[in-house]
């Protein structure tokens, strides 16, 4: 259907924070697998393989800061 996106209304000022705060994790989730990565490489291919979720990776890259 054409503008099925416009079925359900939005503002666009929370539509953006909302784009926003999704953009900004992502960032911040990319470099803690990168420096991961840099830390202990063979990081970036185990969180992949293993379909970890942020809080996993989170919690794998304190491990490997710890160390």
């Amino acid at each position: 259907m054409k503008d099925d996106r416009n079925r359900h209304p939005i503002k666009d000022d929370y539509a953006h924070a909302l784009g926003m705060a999704t953009y900004c994790f992502a960032l911040c989730e990319w470099q803690v697998v990168w420096c991961s990565e840099k830390i202990k490489p063979g990081s970036l291919d185990k969180f992949r393989k293993n379909k970890m979720t942020a809080r996993q990776i989170a919690e794998k890259f304190i491990t490997l800061t710890n160390e």
